[in-house]
């Protein structure tokens, strides 16, 4: 689907889902078409990681391992809602297996730009808002675009065993598996 045609979804998504009723001034730059990077991730200026939050709890479990409030336990994001702004990633349930076995220090080592917790958070709203599923059921999603004050980095995935969505942190030296970055391109 086009980009384009994605952010009509993003427009009907926060209507219906957050209520916001002034969705036509929705109008972020879409980034460049890159092959690969299908699906579009679309950030409402003023959204914070506590609204998604609150709202995704009125779907579906969420388990937060960070504590309740996610805007003052991540504090450090290399994007923020000060503006509307849009990022792709590559169209997978699963986080990027290209990116298995990196952690977040050797992520920006790389120069990869990684999704935000708040990216992350309204990406798994944004699919059960669609599907009625939910993302990385067997990984997990590496937000190697946050930090806590410490330099502790949230990861977000699946919780088969709880059934809910579970969000934990790990260091930013950590690698696994199973912890995968998702690239981003942005607007």
């Amino acid at each position: 689907m086009a980009l384009a045609d994605q952010l009509g979804e993003y427009c009907r998504f926060y209507s219906e889902v957050f209520g916001f009723t002034d969705v036509e001034s929705l109008n972020p730059a879409l980034p460049a078409e890159t092959p690969g990077f299908n699906w579009l991730v679309v950030i409402r200026k003023g959204l914070t990681m506590n609204k998604v939050l609150e709202v995704m709890r009125t779907k579906f479990k969420v388990y937060s391992y960070i504590g309740d409030d996610l805007d003052s336990g991540v504090p450090k994001n290399e994007r923020t809602a000060d503006k509307d702004y849009t990022v792709i990633i590559r169209d997978r349930v699963e986080a990027d297996e290209e990116n298995k076995n990196l952690s977040a220090n050797q992520i920006e080592e790389k120069k990869i730009q990684g999704m935000t917790l708040l990216e992350r958070l309204v990406l798994e709203l944004f699919y059960f808002w669609k599907t009625g599923e939910h993302l990385d059921i067997k990984n997990v999603t590496l937000c190697s675009g946050s930090r806590d004050s410490g330099g502790f980095v949230p990861y977000v995935g699946w919780n088969s065993v709880r059934g809910g969505v579970y969000i934990d942190w790990c260091r930013a030296d950590s690698s696994d598996d199973d912890l995968r970055a998702r690239a981003a391109v942005v607007g």
